[in-house]
């Protein structure tokens, strides 16, 4: 267990597992980007780099450019080191270039993965640390959606270790062990196979659980999890 972490479903070994599952909760690193320009006219469409463009995840890029806003209206998490994820969109320069592109819109969960030349999460925050003038080249990866369904399962048959954060949404997979129900599925479905990084979004279609997790782990005959694969 990490130190320092709120145990919320207890730590329990397993004899079948001989590993340590359990559900974390930790205050959580979330940050808010300040003083940038906004929108003011149209920026470029996103377009995701998928032979298939039927396909709405992956990685795509947008052109923020404008005015007279002083935010992106961004909190973003960022407990990953491919780039810092966000967690909410609110009033600024995205929600305004959401507002013109109904149907390109940047969204919770997508990883900021560059900023014009920038990359990697600890130069994209200080990036958005400071003023920027002109126009915003963003490019984000939007994740996948893994729909995982296990019948009779038992917490320490997941062969995870999930962690949540205060304000952030959902529960991100840890550890993936090298047994268990969810390293059987990865085995049996390795081009949609879980990760560390990967988030739990909802189980059985619930996406507020933070406080009934443990149970729903413990009580549920089925489980349908939904993930988030980065």
């Amino acid at each position: 267990m990490v130190t320092g972490c709120r145990v919320l479903a207890g730590c329990v070994m397993f004899a079948a597992f001989a590993c340590c599952v359990g559900v974390k909760e930790e205050p959580g690193e979330v940050i808010e980007t300040k003083s940038f320009s906004i929108l003011e006219d149209k920026g470029t469409q996103a377009v995701f780099e998928n032979e298939d463009e039927s396909k709405e995840y992956g990685a795509f890029t947008v052109v923020v450019p404008g005015k007279c806003q002083e935010t992106l209206g961004l909190k973003l998490e960022s407990s990953l080191d491919k780039g810092p994820t966000i967690a909410q969109v609110r009033k600024g320069a995205v929600d305004d270039f959401n507002q013109l592109h109904p149907f390109q819109t940047i969204q919770a969960f997508d990883m900021l993965l560059q900023i014009g030349a920038v990359r990697g999460k600890n130069a994209i925050l200080d990036k958005l640390g400071s003023p920027i003038d002109g126009d915003l080249v963003m490019t984000f990866h939007r994740p996948r959606r893994v729909d995982v369904f296990l019948q009779n399962p038992k917490p320490d048959q997941l062969g995870i270790k999930l962690m949540m954060k205060n304000k952030v949404p959902g529960a991100m997979v840890m550890e993936v062990h090298t047994e268990g129900l969810i390293p059987t599925w990865n085995q049996q479905h390795p081009d949609e196979a879980i990760c560390q990084g990967d988030r739990v979004l909802a189980i059985n279609n619930v996406t507020e659980f933070k406080e009934t997790l443990a149970d729903m782990l413990s009580n549920e005959s089925e489980l349908l999890l939904t993930f988030l694969k980065y």
